[in-house]
């Protein structure tokens, strides 16, 4: 019957260990890498390194994992190029295999929560606009993300919402912090993912239509922001579409839906188009929008109008906003503004 002693030296050797290290020699002088206290077990992805306690683990997974996941990929790839069958060997003791196991699953365990600290503490700093500290945690929180994503296994799904999260954030951070080329890499990880999840490649859409909605319209304007109109343009249309979808046609949804899109047109120089969108806008806020907003919409359909030298109508519905305009807030200075 085994001592306690050999129980616990068992308890952190690898299964593949060689004879020396199964003996007990490496375990007896192996301190904890955190602390150099004794040790009672190992990471179970690369079993080369060893702790005392799980917390020392879990503090020391931010440094070691990028060695530890380069040994996993290592080895598995190894094992999937060798064509040499290996002789049967002895089976692993139940204890040992549930020993990997723990440590396995407190390694996943910490690296979630790690990972989840870092997308929470990105969202605190976005909001304070502290955009280098967003893109610090962002970026390490997706770099955790993507090498799981390596690691999963085939039935398992592809999208990682918290990764949508962490895209969003690093797309928009990495454009105020000036870093563009960078900053365009996590635009185009992002597109790929939106287009899965609202349908944009063809497939059937992951999310609902009002969420499929705002993400488009997120996408649309990161797009703009690094100067992408043609494909900003694109998501606009798509946003477009999935807003009528989801709110329909005569919503106030579908009415700012045609009027981002009437922006952007505007903006490319396709006045005829964004002449038409201004105008269905216009009908949206007639039925169901505030009168300022129904005045906005005459004057933009003026302004159009004007730039495609169709002078009498856009007269027509300039003179329409400043009545509206007029009869809200009087002679003073907004309808003179307007004027």
């Amino acid at each position: 019957m085994a001592s306690p002693d050999e129980l616990d030296a068992a308890s952190v050797a690898s299964p593949h260990a060689s004879p020396e290290h199964r003996d007990g020699a490496r375990e007896a002088t192996e301190p904890c890498v955190v602390c150099r206290g004794p040790t009672v077990l190992c990471c179970s992805g690369c079993e080369d390194v060893f702790y005392c306690s799980i917390s020392c683990q879990q503090k020391d997974w931010a440094t070691h994992r990028l060695a530890c996941h380069r040994h996993s990929d290592q080895v598995a790839q190894k094992a999937l190029s060798s064509a040499v069958v290996l002789p049967e060997t002895k089976e692993i003791p139940a204890f040992k295999q549930e020993i990997v196991l723990a440590g396995r699953e407190h390694a996943i365990k910490g690296a979630e929560e790690k990972r989840e600290q870092l997308r929470a503490a990105a969202v605190a700093a976005s909001r304070d606009r502290r955009y280098m500290d967003v893109l610090d945690s962002a970026m390490q929180a997706y770099q955790m993300g993507s090498a799981e994503s390596r690691r999963r296994t085939a039935g398992e799904p592809d999208v990682d919402l918290n990764q949508l999260v962490e895209l969003l954030l690093l797309a928009r951070a990495t454009h105020v912090a000036g870093e563009h080329a960078s900053g365009l890499k996590y635009l185009d990880h992002l597109a790929k993912m939106v287009d899965s999840l609202t349908g944009a490649d063809g497939n059937l859409p992951i999310f609902h239509p009002c969420s499929a909605a705002t993400l488009l319209l997120c996408t649309a304007e990161l797009c703009l922001l690094f100067g992408q109109q043609e494909r900003a343009t694109d998501y606009s249309r798509a946003y477009l579409a999935m807003a009528r979808l989801a709110h329909g046609e005569g919503s106030p949804a579908a009415g700012d839906a045609y009027g981002f899109h009437a922006a952007l047109l505007t903006r490319r120089g396709s006045l005829e188009e964004a002449l038409h969108h201004t105008m269905m806008m216009l009908q949206v806020r007639q039925r169901c929008g505030s009168e300022k907003s129904v005045a906005d919409a005459h004057w933009n359909i003026g302004v159009l109008l004007r730039e495609l030298h169709q002078y009498t109508s856009a007269l027509e519905s300039l003179e329409s906003s400043r009545e509206i305009y007029s009869r809200c807030s009087g002679e003073g200075l907004e309808t003179s503004q307007t004027e």
